[in-house]
C-alpha cells in the first residue's frame, strides 16, 4: 500500500515541477464480455482539453468510442448504466448533479480509438462540465477509461 502511494505522490510532483495542469480522474470500466457493450457515468469538470486515457485492457479489444453528452444522464439499459438520455427517461437513472430535470441532451463530442492499448490516450475540448460520458467498447475483453477534465 505505501508503494501505490508512493507512486501517485511521484506522479503527482512530477506534474507540478513539469508545470502541467493536475488532473482529477474518474474511471469508466467495461466488464468482461463476449461482445460490444457499454458503460455511462457523469463527469464533472472545468473547461479546457479533457483527456481519455486507456487506463486497462484484458482481452481482444478491436475499437473504443467515447462519447460525451449535455445536459443527458447515465441510464440503465439491463441493469446497468449504459447509455446517456435525456431525463425524464422511463428507465432508472442516476441523475448528474447540476443538470436540471425535463432536459434534452445532446453530443457534444464524440471520439473513436481504433488498435486500443494500454496508455492510448485522446482529448476534447469542452466548457464545464457536467457531462455523461458513454464508453463502448468493440470486440471481447475488459477496459478501464480514465476521464481527465482539467482542474
Amino acid at each position: 500500500m505505501t508503494k501505490h502511494w508512493l507512486g501517485w505522490l511521484g506522479i503527482l510532483s512530477m506534474n507540478f515541477v513539469a508545470g502541467r495542469a493536475v488532473y482529477a480522474q474518474a474511471a469508466i470500466e467495461v466488464p468482461m464480455s463476449k461482445g460490444p457493450d457499454a458503460r455511462a457515468a457523469c463527469v464533472p469538470g472545468n473547461a479546457g482539453e479533457w483527456v481519455f486515457k486507456i487506463e486497462e485492457i484484458e482481452g481482444k479489444v478491436t475499437k473504443v468510442v467515447v462519447s460525451v453528452f449535455k445536459n443527458a444522464h447515465p441510464t440503465e439499459v439491463d441493469g446497468e448504466l449504459r447509455i446517456c438520455a435525456d431525463h425524464p427517461d422511463p428507465r432508472p437513472q442516476a441523475l448528474c448533479p447540476d443538470i436540471p430535470e425535463n432536459t434534452v441532451g445532446e453530443i457534444v463530442g464524440s471520439l473513436t480509438l481504433t488498435k486500443p492499448q494500454i496508455g492510448k490516450t485522446a482529448a476534447l475540448p469542452l466548457e464545464d462540465g457536467p457531462y455523461c460520458v458513454a464508453v463502448l467498447r468493440s470486440g471481447r475483453g475488459r477496459l478501464v477509461m480514465s476521464v481527465n477534465p482539467p482542474q
